[in-house]
């Protein structure tokens, strides 16, 4: 409105004139930078209607005085007819209340453009982690609540990590992998080599669990798992490679690329000692290798071999498996072997917990509950099941398979490959975990220390369990976004 006013052509010799015009035509144009500054990041002092029945933006043209840049407001179209004057920038407290207004504005429309049904069902499961957690504490932990306070803190900085997540477009997420992966890997590594290796207030290479793990860092008193944010990372390059072969996934050289991309991660992490990791990492990988058009017959084919070279091997050479990893596999198959007792107690008292829970559970903060080692981690579902009973085990599991149903109907309607390949990679771990911790619960599968997604205490994984939630949220904002961009071209 209004243009650039008076700017006056320089004529020819009249070089002050020049000057003159040259200067004012910069202080205008500086004056119309600043303007659309203002409008398209939408500061603090963007004038709005102050008629609460209104809600618009107040029309802008811009003028200039002395070289001064300056944003004055006209009244042209407010729905409830008040009218404005020229008034120039408001107030430090009008601006505050103009600026929380649009702040709620803004979270308005972000949770109309993303899929807030998703982030609500993981705040769900959160919540009902944290009160499980606190149960936890006050009956086998001698009325400690840390477990609860961590996973509270995780949670919170994880959602706000998520919401931030979404707002960066995926595609750039992508396209930054050398960043991503030196930083993720670059934290790994050390940890091949260096065990339990002290450094001041830092352990590099910490086993956690006494069980020749050493996939962690402690710092202080905090424990940090690098290959949880490896595990995003992994997602990420490996949908960005897979995009970049579309089409051309099972020809030989493409597909020993995308073996390699797989099999290297894999190899470090069964170094560190985590081979419940390792094997998360194989299936996403699988996993996404199918989504990206590898052929049906490759897989089965690969399947049976793995599983049949693998029996002869354990059978040949027994010692390639830890002690205790082995004598966990035995005790899946003979659970009532006195001689593997110490290797059984464990999954015996999970599937007591979760036998004796009935169908409505004995309460979270009353009766008696069945004792589970280690029931704030890998086993508590074993707790929640005997807590909540049947029927809350059942909305739990629900809840679950609503999140990586999300998940997948996030990729499907994805506009690209790269965003289906991302949602897919992160529903593989999503679902992946929940079926080996629920397998390890349930005495169907061997204890190898993958945790329940979203419930097991453990700041690191949670944090990094809501990243993978910002990407798929990455993904459907960005979606909706593109699709509307197109409807508006079309």
């Amino acid at each position: 409105h209004g243009g650039f006013a008076g700017a006056k052509p320089a004529g020819k010799g009249n070089q002050g004139a020049g000057h003159q015009a040259g200067g004012q035509f910069a202080s205008q144009l500086h004056g119309f930078v600043a303007a659309m500054g203002h409008i398209f990041f939408h500061t603090a002092h963007t004038p709005l209607c102050d008629d609460a029945k209104c809600g618009r933006l107040k029309s802008f043209y811009y003028t200039t005085s002395r070289d001064v840049c300056k944003i004055s407001v006209t009244a042209l179209s407010c729905k409830s007819g008040t009218q404005y004057n020229d008034n120039g920038l408001t107030d430090p407290v009008a601006d505050f209340q103009k600026g929380g207004a649009l702040l709620f504005r803004l979270m308005r429309r972000y949770a109309a453009r993303t899929d807030m049904l998703y982030l609500v069902m993981c705040g769900i499961c959160s919540l009902i982690s944290i009160v499980v957690l606190v149960s936890v504490g006050q009956s086998q932990l001698g009325g400690s609540n840390n477990k609860a306070s961590v996973q509270l803190i995780a949670s919170l900085l994880g959602i706000m990590l998520a919401i931030i997540f979404s707002t960066v477009d995926y595609r750039t997420l992508a396209r930054a992998w050398p960043l991503h992966a030196v930083v993720a890997w670059g934290l790994v590594v050390p940890t091949l080599f260096l065990h339990n290796f002290r450094a001041g207030f830092l352990t590099i290479g910490y086993d956690a669990g006494g069980t020749s793990n050493y996939s962690w860092y402690r710092v202080g008193g905090m424990t940090f798992q690098p290959t949880e944010l490896a595990k995003i990372s992994f997602v990420l390059t490996l949908a960005w490679h897979l995009e970049r072969v579309r089409g051309k996934v099972n020809r030989p050289l493409n597909l020993l690329g995308l073996l390699v991309h797989i099999l290297l991660p894999v190899a470090a992490i069964h170094i560190q000692g985590d081979d419940g990791t390792a094997l998360v990492f194989l299936g996403i990988g699988a996993v996404m290798l199918f989504a990206g058009g590898l052929s049906p017959w490759l897989i089965a084919g690969t399947g049976v071999a793995a599983v049949v070279g693998g029996t002869a091997l354990l059978m040949v050479k027994p010692d390639i498996l830890k002690g205790y990893q082995f004598k966990r596999i035995l005790a899946v198959m003979d659970p009532t072997n006195p001689e593997l007792a110490d290797f059984t107690y464990q999954q015996n008292k999970g599937s007591m917990a979760i036998g004796t829970g009935g169908l409505t559970g004995q309460g979270l903060f009353n009766g008696e509950h069945i004792f589970v080692p280690n029931a704030w981690n890998d086993f508590i579902f074993s707790y929640l099941a005997n807590a909540l009973g049947f029927l809350g085990a059942a909305a739990v599991l629900l809840l679950l398979f609503g999140i990586a149903a999300r998940t997948l109907r996030t990729g499907y309607r994805s506009t690209d490959a790269l965003g289906r390949y991302i949602c897919v990679g992160i529903f593989a771990a999503l679902f992946l975990q929940c079926v080996i911790n629920l397998g390890m619960n349930l005495q169907i599968l061997p204890v190898i220390g993958v945790t329940l997604p979203f419930f097991s205490a453990g700041g690191s994984s949670v944090v990094m369990m809501y990243l993978c939630v910002g990407l798929v949220l990455s993904v459907s904002l960005h979606t909706k976004r593109t699709r509307g961009l197109a409807e508006y071209v079309d």
